[in-house]
């Protein structure tokens, strides 16, 4: 579903949350207001959609002034849509039609060169029901000269005039039919049929352990028989190796990998029966007043609508009510995001994760250097270190199980996918690990070096302010999500520090 003059902004997130069904997404694109025009930011479109379409703006490389327009597409290419909205000429935008015609005319000059089936939509706020005018002669030409088709053919506004169209190659055979049905959303709206695949909402995959099914003691007995070979061994590396390997072992033997197919939850927490019920009688009336036109059913149908929302914020009240009311801190910042829509992470729009992911590789690794260099090229002394591959080692005091243990208890629960084991599970059997710990923490303060695979993390990023432009690289910082063991060791070695300091 495309609008137009949403009125939205950047800042309009709780609304979109409000607005976004589960299953749907909503993609915002604000009204940019020129410095140079004076006017309130009015406008805005937006693209609700359903998950599995894949949808996301696009920049269309074409700047318009005198109508907004935004570019949307999915990676398969399969739904290219450009939706536009033209305000109507008045001296406060100092707009003219003929300004417009010209303007849209090159506008759809480019656009036609696109090879992919392309569909555009919109308010253009002309009267294309008055053929004999001569700016939609005008318009209607551009449209065709580039093999183009206006497929609305009833009237789309309360007044009786066309002013949403539907754009799109008569040889793409994508628009099957339009109709204008009475709405009580709008003043002015249409409705098509395309040619394109029913979206389907795939199984959601995972593959899991069942941690909390697990003999502890039978367990505890099988890791400290496992892990045993291990405290002979003086390789950092090989270390942390072999111990990676022995715990895995024990895993699969207590706890097998598992993979479980989970399909889309469609409904909200807060959903409930009687809402069920209420919507169910809503669509039943207004089939009734859609059909017969009379005043009495339209009026049942009003009420049923006004029941309905009531239930809904009801039952919205009271889940998150009690959510809030027996929320942890972590709980409670987890449900004070999803009702401020702070939950979601904007990704820029890219044809494959794969090559996103090394875009954002690239980037911050560029930047780094850049720091780096510009550090080097500023004026003073710069002190020379030979790299031999290990850092000397210090004359720092070895941990204690105690020391370790406290450590440990002392980080939060958040665990790693690099992590051999979930930290929550780890922290419920301290003891059975704490020697082995141990025996790596001192095994790195005894070397001087730190673990190669415990250098590595997992690099999420994260668009910096919701109002900044998501397809901007430089918008998101880069948070490294560490290894359990990792953040150990650093604990140990800060704490060193400060005391040989």
């Amino acid at each position: 579903m495309a609008v137009t003059e949403t009125w939205l902004t950047d800042e309009s997130s709780v609304i979109i949350g409000e607005l976004t069904p589960p299953g749907y997404s909503f993609l915002n694109v604000p009204r940019i207001v020129s410095s140079t025009i004076q006017t309130l930011n009015y406008g805005g479109i937006s693209l609700l959609y359903k998950l599995p379409l894949g949808m996301f703006f696009q920049h269309s490389g074409h700047t318009t002034t005198t109508f907004e327009h935004a570019y949307f597409t999915n990676m398969k290419r399969e739904i290219n849509t450009v939706v536009i909205y033209r305000p109507p000429p008045s001296p406060m935008n100092g707009f003219t039609t003929l300004q417009f015609l010209r303007e849209f005319d090159g506008f759809i000059s480019v656009l036609a060169l696109n090879s992919h089936r392309l569909l555009i939509v919109g308010d253009f706020n002309l009267h294309i029901d008055a053929p004999s005018r001569s700016d939609v002669c005008q318009f209607m030409s551009s449209v065709s000269a580039v093999g183009f088709k206006q497929f609305v053919s009833s009237p789309t506004h309360r007044s009786g005039h066309i002013l949403d169209l539907v754009l799109s190659r008569q040889d793409d055979n994508l628009v099957q039919s339009c109709s204008v049905n009475e709405n009580l959303l709008s003043d002015h709206h249409v409705c098509c049929n395309l040619q394109i695949s029913k979206p389907t909402y795939p199984d959601t995959v995972r593959t899991m352990r069942n941690f909390r099914n697990i003999d502890v003691p039978s367990f505890t007995k099988d890791i400290a028989d496992a892990i045993e070979p291990c405290f002979h061994s003086s390789n950092l590396n090989q270390l942390i190796s072999q111990f990676g390997t022995s715990v895995t072992g024990v895993l699969d033997r207590h706890a097998p990998l598992q993979t479980r197919h989970r399909k889309v939850r469609l409904r909200q927490p807060w959903y409930n029966a009687d809402i069920h019920a209420a919507r169910k009688m809503r669509r039943w009336s207004e089939r009734m007043w859609r059909k017969s036109h009379l005043e009495s059913h339209f009026a049942v149908f009003m009420d049923w609508r006004k029941h309905v929302n009531c239930l809904i914020e009801a039952a919205k009240r009271a889940y998150f009510a009690k959510e809030l009311k027996n929320a942890d801190t972590k709980s409670m910042f987890r449900t004070v995001g999803t009702l401020l829509n702070k939950d979601s992470k904007p990704r820029p729009s890219s044809d494959s994760s794969q090559s996103l992911a090394n875009d954002f590789i690239n980037f911050f690794t560029d930047k780094i250097s850049t720091i780096r260099n510009n550090l080097e090229s500023e004026a003073g002394p710069v002190l020379h270190m030979r790299n031999t591959g290990v850092i000397p080692a210090l004359d720092f005091e070895i941990a204690s199980c105690e020391k370790i243990s406290q450590i440990i208890s002392s980080l939060a629960n958040k665990s790693c996918s690099l992590d051999v084991i979930p930290t929550w599970f780890l922290k419920a059997n301290t003891d059975s690990f704490l020697p082995i710990i141990t025996h790596i923490v001192n095994t790195s303060i005894s070397t001087g070096s730190f673990p190669d695979s415990l250098k590595h993390a997992i690099v999420t990023p994260i668009l910096k302010k919701p109002s900044f432009d998501i397809n901007e690289l430089a918008n998101y910082r880069p948070v490294s999500n560490l290894p359990f063991l990792s953040k150990v060791i650093e604990k140990v070695i800060a704490s060193r520090i400060t005391t040989h300091g």
